[in-house]
């Protein structure tokens, strides 16, 4: 964080996080702001290179940055270029005002499934975070994320990501007879208590194209619904079609298009 000598305004700022989410040691999103006065004077690259030399429990073999395309000027593409960063893929944001949702419409499932929010599962603690872990390993595989893949410990998911997760509105997918978690729905919490984001939406192969993922999504969507969420965010990737009709159909709209940057750190 930089200041101006004279007024003592904060100008310039630099972040560097992990995803809680899908979270890899050695992988970092940053971000670089300089207020538009003070560009061009070496600001970014100053605080560029500190983010660097904070990157260090961990040496990072990535660098992530997260852009909305609207925003994207010449200056910034500039600095980004410069930093040997590139284009990784692009992501449709899309929100779902849930006042604008009339009546209830429930897909039916095959007799053995039940839907359950996360907090009414059968299954007591901690056998329930297990199996939910298991479920979410399982469907990693399939989840279009940019490499590396993440390595999340059962410990790491007890710890980061599960406290984020709305657990009254995660919706699981289970078969009464086997006790096996078959699926899910996240809804994560965020800073605003009546905005929610969707994240993981998955179904285990063997389970596949009988409308579960949609059902979950309806569900979810009503839970929030009865827990005064008013919107629900989420972000896909820009080539999953069927996912991005998916949403439209239940009543997302689209809003921004996101685009993902990535950098090898400089050693």
């Amino acid at each position: 964080m930089t200041h101006s000598a004279s007024s003592r305004d904060i100008i310039a700022t630099c972040w560097i996080t992990q995803d809680c989410y899908h979270y890899h040691p050695q992988v970092w999103s940053i971000g670089v702001f300089v207020h538009p006065l003070y560009r061009s004077r070496g600001l970014g690259s100053l605080l560029y290179q500190h983010i660097h030399d904070l990157a260090t429990l961990h040496p990072p073999v990535q660098f992530r940055k997260r852009l909305r395309e609207d925003q994207i000027d010449g200056q910034t593409f500039y600095f980004l270029r410069r930093k040997k960063f590139v284009e990784a893929r692009r992501l449709q944001e899309s929100v779902l005002d849930i006042s604008l949702i009339k009546g209830e419409r429930f897909p039916s499932l095959p007799h053995s499934l039940r839907l359950f929010p996360y907090n009414s599962l059968p299954d007591p603690q901690p056998q329930r975070e297990q199996k939910y872990f298991s479920l979410l390993q399982a469907l990693m595989p399939d989840i279009p994320l940019l490499p590396p893949r993440p390595l999340l410990s059962f410990n790491d998911f007890q710890r980061y990501r599960l406290p984020l997760l709305n657990l009254a509105c995660t919706v699981i997918a289970y078969d009464i007879s086997t006790s096996e978690y078959v699926g899910l729905c996240e809804l994560r919490k965020t800073v605003d208590p009546t905005k929610v984001t969707m994240g993981v939406t998955g179904v285990i192969l063997s389970y596949r194209r009988q409308g579960i993922a949609t059902a979950m999504k309806i569900t979810a969507i009503h839970l929030a619904h009865k827990n005064q969420i008013e919107q629900i965010w989420t972000t896909n990737d820009r080539s999953n079609m069927a996912i991005l009709r998916l949403n439209v159909s239940l009543g997302f709209k689209p809003t921004h298009t996101l685009i993902d940057f990535v950098a090898s750190p400089v050693t």
